[in-house]
């Protein structure tokens, strides 16, 4: 499938990185690896490949809850 080798070919080239990583948010988009016309009473994806803005707009709050602890990590890094 198209998808898997986008992913395989992103995951090949952060692999390459030290100080990057790949963060995966398949499962809010597609909860159970099934994409949904609409979810949570919106509509998702605007094209075959493009959320819309609103639906993005409601991932926000659990994409940040999982970027925080990477950016704490990095922080204490430094």
């Amino acid at each position: 499938e198209h998808a898997e080798q986008v992913f395989a070919w992103v995951s090949a080239a952060v692999s390459r990185y030290g100080n990057a990583s790949m963060a995966d948010f398949n499962d809010l988009i597609c909860p159970g690896s099934v994409c949904h016309a609409a979810l949570d009473g919106r509509i998702v994806f605007r094209d075959s490949q493009h959320m819309t803005a609103s639906y993005a707009d409601s991932l926000g709050d659990r994409v940040a809850a999982r970027l925080l602890p990477l950016k704490e990590a990095v922080g204490s890094m430094q």
